[in-house]
């Protein structure tokens, strides 16, 4: 078995070290390495730039922050470690959840068993592919998350709160767990245990305090407001949520999450261990409680926040791993035969490849201005015609990090313009954010060397930059970079 782990740990990091060099920049990459880079300056996030996450999002890049293309290469490669630490930390619980299980089944098929279901429904997961080897924060809350689990599964209270706390330091949604956890405490385990995790849950809140009393309301306002309200529409929060333009992109991401094979095979095993797990309930009151927090999480992504996005279920996939491995365990390997499972499997890795193929490969029209060799061109040419000294103004997404160079004040991060426009001048000067009229000012003022971006007719009417001093200077695909003409 040590063997065949080593074998799929080998796979599985060859094939993200490719993705680290080859898969296309997913945009918020940049804003989070922006923000990390900021932060090196001196800034402190928030009170002193905008940026709509949780601390911990940014802040584990700060060592690779200031390295440029390089250190974005070197984010990623972290990113990928902490994917392999997951799945050995998934099969560390294995283990243990089979030396505590009363299933009745010989060890050794039970381990075959949980290997088969940890190879297919996370080495070999095609979200899981796609999504580990950014500078995203996705696998870090989703490791932040197991721990807190396996540590309270263990009964390691001042652990598991610790990093209860430190996955809601990352994505805001997790701190509403503290409360699923004491319940689970207080009905399931040890009531003293509460004091613990508590305990071990504000330690980690120091980090957030930190930036909290720097600013309490941008704070408030990057982390919560921002992510009910983003978009065009100005009407309000519930407006926003039931609005056919929410409804009508929830519902066609809904459908991706649920006709994607892996998500839909897990999904119906799901629904089978649900069913096994009601005629002993207080045998699987763990993997019940995973169930809760991956539902609230499914709910919150999906339901509440706008808009809501494919790859958010990732955050789900830790809650649905640990519900369905019992199952797993004891029933699946005695109902498959080796034709039908094989069958499955092939079904299962259609999705992977296609899910990569959407999503990592560049090829998918939607992703071609976000190839690596195209972005690279792009941030050779910002080095060449730009000095660190003097700011840039670079359209989402946030070049300038890639070419140790400073974006615009106030739109470090390149915020939606239509959220900043939603606040009076004076306010949008506390939060750090620009509207469109104020990017012109500075522009027509010429305080940006170089402007670059993917410009319709639209914007060019509007911005005016041949008119007041910008010289066209270069075209790759279809970004456009001006360069102030000197007195």
């Amino acid at each position: 078995m040590r063997k065949h782990l080593l074998l799929v740990l080998f796979i599985f990091s060859l094939f993200l070290i490719l993705l680290v060099f080859f898969r296309v920049i997913d945009a918020d990459e940049l804003a989070f390495l922006t923000a990390a880079r900021e932060t090196l300056k001196g800034k402190v996030c928030y009170r002193d730039f905008f940026l709509p996450q949780m601390p911990f999002s940014f802040l584990f890049l700060i060592p690779f922050a200031n390295w440029g293309i390089t250190g974005f290469f070197l984010g990623r490669i972290l990113n990928l470690g902490l994917g392999i630490i997951f799945g050995l930390l998934f099969f560390k619980y294995l283990f243990l959840r089979i030396e505590g299980s009363d299933l009745g089944e010989p060890k050794e098929e039970m381990i075959r068993s949980g290997f088969i279901f940890i190879t297919l429904f996370y080495f070999a997961n095609g979200l899981i592919l796609a999504w580990v080897p950014v500078n995203k924060p996705h696998i870090l809350v989703n490791l932040f998350n197991l721990l807190s689990l396996f540590f309270l599964y263990q009964e390691k209270y001042l652990l598991s709160g610790l990093f209860l706390g430190l996955a809601g330091e990352t994505r805001a949604i997790f701190l509403l767990f503290l409360p699923f956890y004491l319940y689970y405490l207080y009905r399931f385990r040890n009531k003293r245990g509460m004091g613990r995790l508590l305990l071990g849950f504000l330690l980690s809140q120091s980090i957030g305090l930190y930036y909290f009393l720097s600013a309490p309301q941008n704070f408030f306002l990057d982390n919560i407001y921002y992510h009910l309200v983003r978009g065009e529409i100005k009407d309000g929060i519930l407006s926003r949520l039931f609005s056919d333009e929410i409804l009508f992109g929830r519902f066609f991401t809904l459908v991706k999450v649920f006709v994607l094979p892996q998500n839909f095979l897990l999904f119906i095993l799901t629904v089978l261990a649900f069913y096994h797990y009601r005629k002993n309930p207080q045998l699987y009151h763990f993997e019940f409680f995973g169930l809760i927090l991956g539902i609230t999480t499914f709910t919150l992504y999906y339901l509440i926040v706008a808009p809501a996005h494919f790859q958010y279920f990732i955050q789900v996939l830790p809650f649905l791993l640990i519900f369905n491995l019992p199952f797993f365990l004891s029933r699946i390997p005695k109902k498959c035969v080796k034709f039908p499972f094989l069958l499955v499997t092939l079904f299962y890795l259609f999705g992977s490849a296609f899910t990569i193929y959407n999503y990592a490969s560049g090829l998918h029209p939607f992703y071609q201005r976000y190839r690596i060799g195209l972005i690279k061109k792009l941030v050779d040419e910002i080095e060449r015609n730009s000095i660190p000294e003097e700011e840039i103004l670079v359209f989402y997404p946030n070049l300038p990090v890639l070419a140790k160079i400073s974006n615009l004040s106030d739109y470090e991060t390149c915020p939606d313009f239509s959220f900043a426009e939603r606040f009076p001048t004076e306010r949008r000067r506390i939060l750090h954010l620009s509207s469109r009229e104020e990017i012109r000012e500075k522009i027509r003022q010429r305080i940006p060397r170089l402007v670059v971006g993917i410009l319709g007719e639209e914007e060019k009417r509007f911005y005016q930059l041949e008119a007041v001093g910008y010289k066209k200077i270069k075209e790759i695909f279809d970004y456009e970079i001006y360069k102030r003409e000197e007195e």
